[in-house]
């Protein structure tokens, strides 16, 4: 959502000192990883609405030192792993923000439905059409063909 390593740092830094202030007021979560998302996804929304976003430019701490510690493959490989990962940040940067943030909460943090609606005051119904939405939305960006769905035989 955000870019370079140095916002993503900044947010989880701002993200982490709001989820502290929450802690020591007493809130108590029952799913303490998917709250600290919520909250990072609320901040990274207001660093990008306050504008606080750098250009987009590819600093030396961006540029991996070691790719795997230990798996060896081939150059072809290697090229065509980055191009299809790339492919695919690309494809979810550009998913509408309500279906991304629907996504990334599915996805990376591991969130149900009900939590994800209830984290961004929607109807359960809605969060599960956005991710249908994005789901087909990659699917057509990255080439992977759709299943057809099957009428049961009468």
């Amino acid at each position: 959502m955000l870019g370079t390593r140095a916002d993503v740092a900044e947010v989880v830094h701002d993200a982490l000192a709001k989820a502290w202030e929450a802690q020591s007021r007493g809130v108590c979560p029952r799913d303490l990883l998917g709250w600290l998302f919520v909250i990072a996804l609320n901040v990274a929304r207001d660093h990008r609405r306050r504008g606080l976003r750098r250009a987009c430019t590819l600093s030396l701490e961006d540029i991996p030192l070691v790719d795997h510690p230990v798996t060896l493959k081939s150059p072809t490989a290697a090229l065509e792993q980055d191009e299809t990962l790339g492919a695919a940040r690309a494809a979810i940067h550009a998913l509408p923000e309500a279906e991304r943030e629907v996504f990334l909460l599915r996805t990376s943090a591991e969130l149900t439905f009900a939590a994800i609606a209830q984290a961004l005051e929607i109807p359960v119904g809605t969060a599960k059409t956005r991710m249908r939405s994005a789901l087909r939305k990659l699917r057509a960006a990255l080439g992977v063909p759709t299943t057809p769905t099957r009428r049961p035989r009468s």
